[in-house]
């Protein structure tokens, strides 16, 4: 918050439980670094982001290669971001430097092989994860408290 990151609710609450969508994650990341793109510019970069809201958003990361829609060419903006997309986007979009592949399981729900798992093993050699049990739940939906938590954490680090 004090560092202009996140905002609060119109009635002052931050509501850390609640979920975070795929769309707003993009808003708090981009807006987190001073970049407001333009729904002029950004817009119509999925079947299903027109010129809403979060299209500039949406559409300032597809132009980045931060994210990549479905095979049926959407992006679900709308939908809740997982664990993984979560971690995948703050990583991505801070520049952080991830291997093609690791050696080893950071989890035991993360396996060798697995396309995130070197998104999952950086993020916790890092030490920007709350996770200190033996799972991370990949699939697992993200709230406000845990992508500020890592936000937080990889700024400071």
């Amino acid at each position: 918050y004090d560092m202009g990151v996140l905002e609060g609710y119109a009635d002052g609450s931050f509501k850390p439980d609640n979920t975070v969508n795929r769309a707003e994650l993009l808003k708090i990341l981009l807006e987190g670094q001073g970049i407001t793109p333009s729904v002029q510019v950004h817009h119509d970069c999925f079947t299903d982001v027109g010129q809403d809201w979060y299209a500039p958003y949406v559409c300032y990361a597809k132009g980045l290669d931060w994210v990549e829609g479905y095979d049926d060419g959407s992006f679900k903006p709308g939908q809740e971001v997982t664990n993984i997309e979560a971690l995948k986007m703050l990583l991505v979009s801070q520049g952080v430097v991830v291997p093609e592949s690791v050696e080893s399981d950071p989890f035991a729900d993360v396996a060798v092989g697995e396309w995130f798992t070197p998104y999952v093993f950086v993020a916790n050699s890092l030490e920007i994860l709350e996770e200190t049990g033996t799972n991370f739940y990949p699939g697992a939906v993200r709230t406000r408290a845990q992508i500020a938590e890592n936000l937080y954490r990889l700024l400071v680090n």
